[in-house]
This record gives C-alpha cells, structure tokens and sequence, in this order.
C-alpha cells in the first residue's frame, strides 16, 4: 500500500510538470496558433497505432488457431453495447470545436467547413477502427480498459507507441481546453449581460416614474418654469449621450465612431486596441482553474475507464446529438416548414435521450456492484 501511495504521488507531480510544461499553449486563444501541435499530436498517435498492429499481427500470425478460436463477432449480450457504445462516442467528441474550426479557417465558406468536417470525422473514424481491432485481437476477451496495459511495459516497440500517446494526449490538452474556455467565459458574459439589463430596465423604469412625477408637479410650476420644462424635454438625445459619457456611464477608453467614411478609432493617447488588463486577468485565470479542476479529477480518479464511462453515457450524448438536433429543431420550426431532415432530426434527438439514459443507468449500476 505504501509503495502505491508513493506511486501515485510521482505520478501526480510528473502530471503537474507537464502541466506546467504546457502552459505556454493552454493560454492560447484561437486554435490556428495551435495547429502545429496538432500535426505532432496525430503523427505521435498514429505511431502508437503502428505498434500495436504490428504486436497484433505478430502474434495472431505465431498462433494459427488464436484468431479462429477466440474471436468474437458479435455481442453476448445489450449490456456489452451500452458498456462498449459511450467509449465509442467519445472517439468521435470533436463537436465542440466546430465553431473555433470555423473561425480558424482562411475561407469559411460552407463547402471548406463540410470538407473539414468529412475529412476529419473519416480520419477519426479509420484510426479509432484500427486501433480497436488492433487491441481486441492483441488480448480478445481479456482486453482492457487502457489497451496499453495489455502490452508488456518492457516491450520497445510498445514503449515507443507509448511515447507517442503520452505526447498526443499532452498536446491534446491545449485543443480542449480552449473550447471550453471559451464557453466557460462565453456563460459568465451571458449572466453578467443578463443581470445587467435586469437592472437596466430597473433603472428605466425608475426614470419613468421620475419623468411622470416631474410631469405631475411642473402644472403648478410659473410660465417660465414651464417653457425650460419643456424646452429641456425637447434636448436632442445626443446631449443625453454626452453626459453620460463625462459621467463614465458611456463607452469609456477605446471609442470607435462610426461615419459615412468609415470607422474612426478614437483612442486615447497612450492606449492599444489589444486586450485589456482585466481582460487577460480573466483569461488567465479561467485558464488555471480549468486545468486545476482537470488535474484534481486526474488525480483522484481511480482509472480511465470510468471517467470513459460516465462522460460517454451522459456528456457525449448531449453534446453530439441531443443539443445539435434540439437546435437544429427549433431553427427549422421558426420557417415554418417541414422535411426529411427535421424527422431525422426528432428521430435522432429520441434516439440519443434513450440511449443516454440507458448508458448511464448502467453505467451507474455496474460502478453502484463494483
């Protein structure tokens, strides 16, 4: 027990290196200054795919009668496809992204973006093909939540493959942890938006109930009263705009005009147009207790297979299915006409509420007898 304690607290401070290795790149704000990492990261994956094929192939081709007796074509039972359908999912969890990739891109026009999207979805799905194949005929029935931990950890040629994973899964970090970012600042700028147009119409309707009485009390003011009453209700808007501005109720600091000519940056002197100090504070510290929390949960968590679990049969059903096609549904029903594509989307949005609720409820059952 001890030598494990000790175990998971070098572990623990390795992830926090690393951690702090990457950081540089977590702190990136759009995914085209991450692109590089992305090239390194696949390459890296796809040597580890080597390596596992190749221990495959090895050993089914030394054993002749290994394939013929052990393998299994078809599920013994439902409760194997929920189990194995949520960590299948997630192979294919690249949703959230589409927007950053979008933005990214030089020309997003609808065609580039779909060619992205059926090129990637195909690559995921080839490389997430062979690599299943790979590591059920490497350990058939005996094969593991971490395929890795199948392989002998001695063995070179998986020792390599498991450099390449630990560098794919290092980069992978900063590509999922902007997305996320962003929607965490994304849902604070929608609150604070929200609470402050609450007050808003607060003050506005403060104001009413002030312009009324004043309406009230000016019938028994003097006729001299009464012309400056209703000379200062006439005040064009922009004197109100004004004010508010030397009162700092208005845009304060970088002022862009808008004129027939075009726009004017109005910058103070001695100001940029780059992010503001708070701004960055924001972005910085978003961005650690993002990866705080992720490192706390990798360290407490007891294996990868659960957390496979738990976020395939709720996470990834959500964000794949059940939110695009909810969206999509109610864009369509805003044009008030019907087609295939709006029954297809109720189908699959009826599709990914069952089917979640079935892999969670397994996926609690089966942690609950554990």
């Amino acid at each position: 027990d001890e030598g494990d304690e000790t175990t998971k607290f070098q572990d623990a401070v390795v992830l926090l290196v690393l951690l702090g290795l990457m950081m540089h790149y977590l702190l990136k704000r759009d995914l085209s200054s991450l692109r590089h990492i992305c090239y390194v990261g696949f390459f890296s994956i796809a040597v580890l795919c080597a390596t596992m094929v190749y221990r495959a192939a090895e050993k089914n081709l030394s054993h002749s009668g290994l394939f013929r007796t052990n393998v299994k074509w078809v599920a013994s039972s439902f409760a194997d496809v929920l189990n194995a359908l949520p960590i299948i999912l997630l192979a294919f969890l690249c949703s959230f992204n589409i927007i950053s990739v979008h933005c990214s891109l030089v020309d997003p026009t609808r065609g580039r973006v779909k060619e992205v999207i059926y090129k990637s979805v195909m690559f995921s799905f080839l490389l997430m093909c062979i690599f299943g194949v790979s590591g059920y005929l490497y350990s058939y029935d005996n094969t593991d939540g971490n395929i890795l931990l199948c392989f002998d950890p001695k063995d070179p040629v998986i020792f390599l493959g498991r450099i390449g994973c630990g560098i794919t899964t290092l980069f992978a970090l900063p590509m999922n942890a902007l997305p996320c970012r962003e929607a965490l600042l994304s849902l604070l700028a929608q609150i604070s938006e929200a609470r402050a147009r609450r007050r808003a119409t607060k003050e506005e309707q403060r104001r009413l109930l002030d312009k009324r009485r004043s309406e009230n009390e000016s019938v028994t003011c003097t006729p001299g009263a009464n012309k400056s009453f209703h000379k200062s209700r006439t005040m064009p808007a922009e004197s109100n705009v004004g004010a508010d501005e030397e009162n700092g109720y208005g845009t304060s600091g970088n002022v862009k005009k808008t004129s027939r000519k075009g726009t004017v940056d109005t910058a103070r002197p001695g100001q940029t147009n780059g992010p503001a100090l708070s701004e960055t504070f924001i972005h910085r510290i978003a961005t650690f207790g993002i990866v705080f929390a992720c490192y706390v949960a990798a360290v407490l968590a007891p294996g990868v297979a659960i957390v496979w679990d738990i976020a395939g049969s709720s996470m990834a059903f959500l964000i794949q299915f059940i939110i695009p096609a909810t969206c999509y549904i109610k864009l369509k029903l805003r044009t008030g006409k019907s087609s295939k594509h709006l029954v297809m989307a109720y189908l699959l949005m009826a599709f990914a509420v069952v089917m979640a609720a079935l892999c969670t409820a397994q996926t609690a059952w089966r942690l609950a007898t554990k």
